[in-house]
């Protein structure tokens, strides 16, 4: 379950993984993970800057490390996390960032050891020109959740994206996994999932990895 975009930008909030099966225990892991929003689509939240958004995540990696409970209510306190968004940001949580287009830091960015924390341990997102990035992503080891559909530009963080994204990042040696377009999350997941997996085969995805 991959929650929207919250108050908090560019983070989205904690999400979950959920089994559907019959039966009343469907939830697998409650708190699998932190989702950040970067883009154009997600900067409104960020006074309409690209560049905040990441100036904003690197003060609220930096501010959760050295976090520590204020000892008297009266405590100057110089940071912008409550303790509970400081908690949800330790460096004990993996994470995933929504990013599409490459200057959004779909690459290794240089940054302080918390945000080079975050992006060693994070997944990627709807990285529709992950391709360009292929040999950085595999060299340190960050899997992509992709989708295969991604041919045509729905915005300009999408410029580059092509059909045979899958193709290039496995002969890469990246880890990949698929996720579809918001229409289809919410019916026919199923079924469109099996066509994305097919779509990406017919563009050079070797059928044993599909």
């Amino acid at each position: 379950m991959l929650p929207a975009a919250a108050a908090n930008a560019p983070f989205a909030g904690i999400g979950a993984v959920l089994r559907l099966s019959p039966g009343p225990q469907i939830l697998d892991l409650p708190r699998a993970m932190m989702f950040a929003n970067v883009g154009g689509m997600a900067a409104a939240r960020a006074g309409g800057s690209r560049s905040a958004q990441w100036i904003l995540l690197r003060n609220a990696l930096e501010e959760a490390k050295r976090y520590r409970a204020v000892a008297h209510p009266s405590k100057p306190r110089d940071q912008l996390l409550n303790h509970l968004d400081a908690e949800a940001l330790q460096p004990s949580s993996p994470a995933a960032c929504h990013s599409g287009r490459r200057s959004s830091r779909v690459r290794y960015p240089p940054g302080s050891a918390a945000e080079r924390r975050f992006q060693r341990s994070g997944r990627r997102l709807r990285c529709a020109e992950a391709w360009r990035v292929a040999g950085l992503l595999a060299a340190h080891r960050i899997p992509v959740v992709l989708d295969p559909f991604d041919d045509l530009p729905w915005t300009f963080d999408e410029i580059g994206s092509r059909l045979d994204n899958a193709a290039l990042l496995q002969r890469a040696g990246v880890v990949i996994a698929f996720t579809l377009p918001p229409i289809h999350l919410s019916h026919n997941a199923g079924s469109a999932l099996r066509e994305a997996a097919g779509l990406a085969v017919a563009n050079g995805l070797p059928w044993i990895e599909r």
